[in-house]
């Protein structure tokens, strides 16, 4: 008998997969350089392929932005525009020309070529730009932008593709096929394919290294997209139960359409604030404003860092901060200036060599050799505070003198008729300490638990070998979220949580008891946490906050939130080891 094994993977896109595998072996990628051409011939056969392909990518453009976003199908548009570039037709005319070599491998030759640059960028975003250019050659070599190869006669509908790769191109085979879900060898989270495959719903996982040689063609595999795991020849007590767990998420999918759209109360009548934190501009579309209650966290240093070779212009900024505020309709943004160092950098701009960069030149440090970066984005969200109200809000802030040193940069950019108020970011023990100081001179506060727990518990939240020690449910922490919240209510200012446990339904009662009416997550987080809102009165939520906060350990922490999940009337919702 066959032994179900499970391995550990990460998510890339969430969901829940049955089925048997396929391995898509990937074409050689040397395209044979060495037989004689006819020069004429090849350059119109590249002219006709790229005509072909044009065509081929506007007709798939126009099927599937019916069914998801236009932001969301950028990759066919990027595909397009390498078409269309001329020093890419160049390229590749000359090589024909001069080498005498065959279309395919010419168009190899400068795809890769502009990949392998791309490949070595210190920008990640530019890193994962560069399977874009990688993907567009196979189509030259399939001449088809959704036949690549894949024997489709060996796949149905309960496959599961294992590919070396993410590429877009087997996204859109997958979505065609209608198979299954995807197993990876490597993706990137923010790849063009990882969102194409988020906005299609197909499951998608990054497996062990080698996955391709652990798991062989045929096998029966249950990959699960909430969790993080792959279940190797399956039990029969482990198929019924993700076959359950499979019907519990369509309808818990319906449940999610009707609760997103409800204001978030409590049992008890108790309003909570719900917010979303996002940093790209094509996050915009993936909530509706009339849902939600603020932006409670745009991260700008994401659009400082992403198709940009130099700081963006005054007129820039104030196009991406007029386009977030209107969107809202009204509602307010908080914007956290910019904030690099730490795993964030620019690729323009070099603030020297670092040994520790999260102890280093990060967030509002290089305003102080750099002050005119910061005037400038200032100037700029002022600027569009005229379509709706804003909130400034300065990270890593650990004394006063640092609110006064950004207050004094903020003084010089004309405020006049803006609607706006000035936060900081609580994410230091500096800050948690010297909070009933500080917010004295804040109109509002806002807690970033990611960094919180990383300085104070010393763990970096990045490296595996230490995640063990990552506890958010350290009994520190939450006495000091519980300072924190006493401190914004002796001074009449509010305080909102952002950090990651915003978006874990199981802390959601233990945060109301201690005292937050006010919680920011990605968007697509926003109707588990509503339902769990729902479900919750304070007066329980404040026993279960005042036992955590009486006890010294973790496990205690971890049991006190097991015992109230299990004493929860409302079966319907579930803490998120359940989902």
């Amino acid at each position: 008998m066959i032994k179900e094994t499970i391995l550990k993977a990460h998510i890339i896109s969430p969901g829940i997969a049955i089925g048997k595998t396929f391995l898509v072996t990937e074409p050689s990628t040397v395209v044979d350089e060495k037989h004689e051409i006819n020069v004429e011939t090849e350059l119109q056969r590249f002219d006709k392929q790229v005509n072909h392909i044009a065509s081929e990518l506007s007709e798939l453009f126009l099927r599937i932005t019916k069914e998801v976003d236009v932001k969301d199908a950028e990759i066919i548009q990027t595909h397009q525009m390498i078409l269309a570039d001329e020093g890419f037709k160049e390229k590749v005319i000359n090589l024909i020309s001069e080498e005498f070599i065959p279309v395919e491998a010419a168009v190899e030759r400068v795809m890769n070529n502009f990949s392998q640059r791309l490949a070595t960028s210190s920008n990640e975003y530019m890193r994962e730009r560069a399977i874009d250019f990688i993907d567009l050659a196979k189509y030259f070599k399939s001449q088809s932008i959704e036949k690549l190869g894949i024997p489709e006669e060996k796949i149905d509908k309960d496959t599961i593709l294992i590919v070396g790769e993410l590429f877009p191109s087997i996204v859109l085979a997958c979505k065609r096929l209608a198979t299954k879900g995807i197993l990876v060898e490597s993706a990137a989270p923010t790849s063009h394919a990882a969102i194409l495959a988020r906005s299609f719903g197909i499951p998608v996982l990054v497996g062990p290294p080698d996955v391709s040689r652990l798991i062989s063609n045929g096998t029966q595999i249950i990959i699960d997209a909430y969790k993080g795991s792959i279940t190797l020849n399956p039990k029969s007590q482990t198929l019924n139960r993700y076959k359950e767990r499979l019907k519990a998420v369509r309808q818990t999918s319906q449940d999610h359409k009707r609760i997103k759209k409800l204001p978030a109360k409590t049992v008890d009548g108790t309003k909570i604030s719900v917010g979303v934190n996002i940093e790209r501009l094509d996050e915009l579309h993936l909530f509706s404003p009339a849902d939600i209650d603020e932006l409670g966290l745009f991260r700008t240093e994401f659009l400082f860092m992403f198709d940009q070779t130099n700081f963006p212009s005054l007129e820039q900024q104030v196009r991406w901060y007029e386009k977030i505020v209107k969107h809202m309709n009204g509602k307010p943004v908080t914007f956290r200036v910019l904030d690099v160092g730490g795993d964030k950098f620019l690729p323009y701009f070099s603030m020297g060599k670092q040994s520790n960069p999260y102890l280093g030149l990060r967030a509002h440090r290089v305003f102080q050799y750099h002050p005119e970066i910061l005037e400038t984005q200032l100037r700029a969200i002022l600027q569009a505070a005229q379509f709706g109200p804003v909130r400034i809000l300065y990270p890593m802030i650990n004394n006063l003198e640092e609110i006064e040193y950004l207050d004094g940069i903020l003084s010089r950019v004309e405020t006049k008729g803006a609607e706006f108020k000035v936060g900081i970011m609580v994410e230091t023990p500096a800050s948690v300490f010297m909070i009933r100081e500080l917010i004295q001179h804040v109109d509002f506060v806002s807690i970033g638990t990611n960094d919180l727990v990383q300085y104070t518990l010393t763990v970096d939240r990045n490296n595996e070998n230490v995640m063990p020690f990552y506890q958010p449910f350290h009994p520190l922490i939450l006495r000091m979220l519980k300072q924190v919240v006493d401190a914004a209510a002796n001074n009449d200012k509010p305080v909102s949580l952002c950090g990651e446990i915003a978006s874990d339904p199981r802390w959601t009662p233990l945060l109301l008891g201690l005292g937050f009416r006010s919680l920011s997550m990605a968007p697509l987080l926003i109707p588990p946490i509503k339902k769990q809102i729902l479900s919750l009165d304070i007066e329980t939520c404040r026993a279960l906050a005042e036992k955590t906060l009486a006890t010294n350990y973790v496990s205690d922490v971890e049991q006190y939130i097991n015992e109230f999940f299990s004493r929860k009337k409302n079966k319907n919702v579930k803490s998120e080891d359940n989902i």
